[in-house]
């Protein structure tokens, strides 16, 4: 992707540096817990379990992450070091047992807030395995492939891209039932009850997102809506769709909303895609990786042989105890800021590229989506950004824009563009941009800003609450948060587009002094 820096249609190689502290953000990690070796783990085994997982769903029923005295003495119990360490050192051994290979180096940490990640404190070359999973503790949606119950909900759900999602929940509600019997019980005993997601947000809270995410607020809630429906009808299931047992488990939960809305967020928050795309994934230990778009240094790998998972470091690291460096995943899609907002339940400040909603320009125009158009080129809608620091505009977004322009003032040029496109010659295309560029550069310009300045008043307007609203509603100050990180990102944009327009306008008086 290249970014433009006007008048020349010369490539910009963006340096990205997102200051972690922005918005108050920070991820230092004050808690280390390395991993036990064999002896230690086997030291552990007697240790007794401190919780049970449904009796922690039971007590956070409440839609707020705090909300009620259950959840305040649920959380500062959970916040105590010795049961967070009972958690994690039960679920270490049974990550060695299971056959779980960390490399050396490789410790799990916690942060102040209570999250688990991991960090490498040992140099090492890039394309190391950090982390090797077997196949047979990885939980897929694979498992009910040819099934009734695979028939049944690929007929019941309406979008068929979510199903593998749909059944991976299932999957996690049928191990969840089998309590001390399922293989994943340490591992699901160790998963979070609460969130920070949209599901978890209150009226207030979502109102608030319905205007600065509304594509992926909407698409989370039918989401959940879809998958809540089917879980309440395979607990009437009278087809012999899922076993006895589980249909028995849905039926005796007081309140199966709770677990469903459990399992969903779990699917949401850990759940990859496989290599084919076409099951859902959720790696236990491997969906400790925490997200940093900017600092990722591990990549997913399926071996062939054996089909065991491993996170394959990307690049040399120069680390030690003393400096350690954070083992990342992305988690993809990163210029969508609001996906990570409403689906994780957090301001992705890192996003080094931002979306500059083509579609909401196009609509003001009265035009379709983007998708529908027959433009060529096919425009990939993760070039269609801004740099997060800068506010540079990618190459595509000038081309889009200059599109738009020529269809309604100079249609003509249009075979022209169509013919260089077609030809495969960029030095070819490239010259003609820059003539065109010429011509249409400011009217561009003034296009752009416009459309930046209309998000800055209208999806990304300024919000304004009092303390006592951060007190009553918990995810207000992460929304706050996002919406101050998406206008700084425009108005860096439209600074931008100022510095474009003001040394186009120098060259154009030089020009016209030289003639």
């Amino acid at each position: 992707m290249n970014f433009m820096t006007r008048p020349h249609i010369s490539l910009f190689v963006a340096v990205v540096a997102i200051l972690t502290n922005t918005l108050g953000f920070s991820f230092s990690l004050a808690i280390v817990y390395t991993k036990p070796s064999n002896h230690q783990l086997e030291s552990l085994s007697g240790r007794r379990l401190r919780t049970n997982l449904n009796a922690r769903l039971r007590s956070s029923l409440d839609d707020t992450v705090y909300g009620g005295d259950s959840n305040e003495e649920e959380f500062s119990a959970y916040m105590h070091d010795d049961y967070r360490y009972g958690f994690m050192e039960r679920l270490l051994q049974w990550a060695v047992d299971c056959g779980v290979e960390f490399a050396q180096g490789v410790e799990i940490v916690s942060d102040n807030s209570g999250d688990w990640g991991m960090e490498l404190v040992q140099p090492k070359e890039g394309g190391t395995p950090l982390l090797t999973i077997p196949s047979q503790v990885i939980l897929s949606s694979e498992v009910y492939a040819g099934s009734s119950l695979y028939g049944w909900m690929k007929q019941n759900v309406a979008d068929p891209y979510w199903l593998p999602e749909c059944l991976l929940g299932i999957r996690l509600l049928e191990e969840l039932s089998k309590g001390l019997y399922s293989p994943w019980c340490v591992w699901l005993e160790s998963l979070p009850t609460t969130f920070t997601t949209a599901l978890y947000w209150d009226s207030f809270e979502r109102s608030q997102v319905q205007r600065i995410a509304p594509k992926f607020l909407e698409q989370h809630l039918k989401q959940w809506q879809t998958f809540s429906t089917l879980v309440k009808e395979l607990s009437r299931d009278s087809e012999d769709l899922i076993s006895k047992d589980f249909r028995k488990w849905l039926r005796s939960q007081e309140d199966i909303s709770s677990a469903s809305k459990w399992a969903f967020s779990i699917v949401m928050t850990r759940s990859w895609r496989a290599p084919d795309g076409k099951e859902a994934t959720i790696v236990p230990i491997g969906d400790m990786c925490n997200h940093d778009s900017l600092e990722a240094n591990v990549r997913p790998c399926l071996r062939e042989k054996g089909g065991s998972l491993q996170l394959i470091l990307t690049k040399d690291t120069d680390c030690s105890e003393e400096r350690p460096s954070g083992i990342f995943l992305s988690y993809g899609l990163s210029h969508h800021p609001a996906r990570f907002l409403v689906n994780f339940g957090f301001c992705d400040v890192s996003a080094p590229l931002i979306e500059v909603h083509i579609d909401t320009y196009l609509a003001q125009k009265g035009l379709p989506p983007l998708s529908d158009l027959k433009f060529w080129p096919a425009f990939d809608p993760s070039h269609l950004v801004v740099s997060a620091d800068g506010g540079v505009v990618a190459e595509d977004v000038w081309v889009v824009f200059l599109l738009q322009l020529l269809r309604k003032r100079d249609p003509a040029q249009i075979p022209r563009l169509q013919k260089a496109y077609d030809s495969d010659d960029d030095e070819e295309l490239e010259t003609l941009l820059e003539e065109l560029f010429q011509d249409w550069e400011l009217p561009i310009v003034v296009e752009m800003k416009d459309h930046f300045q209309m998000l800055l008043d209208t999806q990304y307007a300024p919000i304004s609450f009092s303390g006592r609203d951060f007190a009553s509603h918990p995810h207000l100050q992460m929304i706050a948060n996002y919406n101050s990180f998406m206008r700084n990102v425009f108005q860096g944009a439209i600074r931008y587009l100022d510095l474009v327009a003001k040394k186009t306008s120098q060259t154009l008086a030089k020009d016209a002094i030289k003639n």
